[in-house]
């Protein structure tokens, strides 16, 4: 990675990225259709 971003220019937008937002809404949504059932003793 380092050789990929050494003669790179970063510019911070200060705003979430849209795909880390839909990454968590994925993985929200998941979570919401994941069926949970209790266990046996």
């Amino acid at each position: 990675m380092d050789r990929l971003t050494f003669n790179a220019t970063f510019i911070e937008t200060g705003t979430e990225s849209y795909r880390l937002a839909r990454t968590k809404a994925q993985k929200n949504d998941a979570a919401k259709d994941t069926v949970t059932t209790p266990r046996s003793s």
